[in-house]
């Protein structure tokens, strides 16, 4: 049995097994993914939207290069769970990876100007894989990899249907034969999902892409209101035009809620009006971003500058995971890395800056080690994206290390290489450059998720 099923908030739509849980929030996956695991076992479907894997960034000539590049991805990544697997030394070499066929698809809603593509692979693991302490891991698994590629919106949308094949939940090796097409009930069930998910896959709203939809310029658009705002002559006017912005905005979204989206996607989509429109008030205009140098606030402690996507997520994880016993003196959200004084968030956001979002660490080098900052910053955050984190794109997205002294550059240097190899299958683009002028954000910046916890989610998982 299959139904109708809203993903990414209603803005793509597709018939999914009814006996599949969206178990998207209770992993806690990246913004750009969701993920729906089957109640009777371990085959999971993920859908995922990606940067397009074309040239000069990726290596793709091809679509069916662009697939296996993604296939790569998926392998690496461990089949959607949060943390790399190439890491572990027991699985390296340990498994065979066979790729069997690669094939054009039709999505009809689409039609055949937007190429799709099928491919089917298999990876053998080694005999001792676990997946816990007393259940054993599978066998191998089965790979079923959708992709579809949107040239305008610069997009590569995958589909993956994962079929794990454990002990007991098939009744021997010989039961399933990719090449030869002997599938197995598993295998069968896997693709009667795969054909019913591509024949019924609609986009719904093309705005999630950021291109080639409604909100298309919406930093332009931002940034345009919020420089009229600010050249306001009087803090009665300021507030007039405020209140009009946000009357505008919410008749809008009353328009598009009662047209399909989720109040999920909207928070998505207007994260930059509700945060850009938030800082003015009727007693003062914009504020701004402010210079803290790069001497520490903390006498003694050591700073560690650090770039990956939004900043509000890895602040608020290095707080979490890092607590004042380990030594995290203080987190901070701000802008490095561009040419611009004084930048606001507006600024940052236009991408005319060459500023990145970034968070400043301050820490007590006796009890947390620079390499410990750096090893979780790689497993909290996609480094293989290019000026991108899920689907936050632009330059101030970048993922990159801002150096402080020789040592921190030969430490960043030598783990961004050891993560690359060992992690993420030499497909880092992480930049390692040394600091520069550190602007600090704006206060409601500051802690952002931790006081609205039911806010904007950030990629970094």
């Amino acid at each position: 049995m299959h139904e109708k099923k809203e993903i990414y908030g209603g803005a793509i739509t597709a018939e999914l097994p009814t006996d599949y849980l969206d178990v998207s929030n209770l992993r806690q996956v990246p913004d750009n993914q969701e993920v729906y695991l089957s109640k009777a076992g371990l085959t999971s479907i993920i859908f995922d939207i990606l940067e397009r894997a074309e040239p000069p960034d990726h290596p793709c000539e091809t679509d069916e290069e662009a697939i296996k590049y993604h296939y790569q991805d998926v392998i690496s990544a461990g089949y959607g769970q949060a943390e790399p697997k190439g890491g572990n030394e027991d699985s390296a070499g340990s498994e065979e990876t066979k790729i069997y066929d690669i094939s054009r698809d039709d999505i009809p809603s689409l039609g055949p100007q937007i190429p799709a593509y099928s491919l089917i692979a298999s990876q053998n693991h080694a005999h001792n894989a676990t997946t816990s302490a007393d259940k054993p891991g599978p066998d191998f698994t089965v790979v079923l990899l959708n992709l579809i590629r949107l040239e305008a919106q610069k997009t590569d949308i995958l589909i993956s249907i994962n079929i794990p094949h454990t002990p007991g939940e098939f009744e021997n090796a010989n039961e399933v034969d990719v090449p030869s097409a002997r599938n197995g009930p598993l295998m069968r069930a896997a693709l009667e999902h795969r054909d019913k998910i591509l024949h019924s896959f609609r986009i719904e709203n093309w705005g999630l892409f950021g291109e080639g939809g409604l909100f298309d310029n919406v930093e332009d658009l931002n940034c345009v209101l919020l420089r009229v705002m600010s050249s306001a002559d009087s803090p009665t006017l300021r507030h007039q035009l405020h209140q009009l912005i946000a009357l505008t905005f919410a008749l809008l979204a009353i328009y598009l809620t009662s047209s399909g989206l989720s109040a999920t996607m909207l928070t998505r989509i207007f994260r930059s009006f509700t945060t850009g429109t938030a800082r003015f008030s009727p007693e003062g205009g914009a504020g701004t971003s402010t210079s803290s140098g790069n001497t520490p606030q903390n006498p003694g402690a050591s700073i560690a500058t650090l770039a990956c996507g939004c900043f509000w997520g890895p602040e608020h994880m290095y707080r979490h995971h890092f607590p004042p016993s380990s030594g995290l003196l203080d987190a901070r959200v701000g802008y490095t890395g561009g040419d611009a004084s004084n930048p606001s968030y507006r600024a940052v956001c236009s991408g005319r800056t060459g500023h990145a979002e970034a968070i400043r660490l301050e820490y007590d080098a006796s009890k947390l080690s620079y390499r410990q900052i750096l090893e979780f910053f790689y497993r909290m955050h996609d480094p293989r994206q290019s000026n991108r984190q899920g689907n936050d794109m632009g330059t101030q997205y970048r993922s990159a290390v801002f150096f402080h002294g020789e040592e921190q550059e030969r430490e960043a240097k030598e783990v961004t290489r050891e993560v690359s190899e060992q992690w993420w299958k030499n497909r880092v683009v992480t930049e390692v450059l040394p600091a520069g002028q550190w602007w600090e954000a704006e206060d409601y910046h500051q802690r952002y998720l931790e006081r609205n916890p039911g806010g904007y989610e950030c990629p970094s998982q």
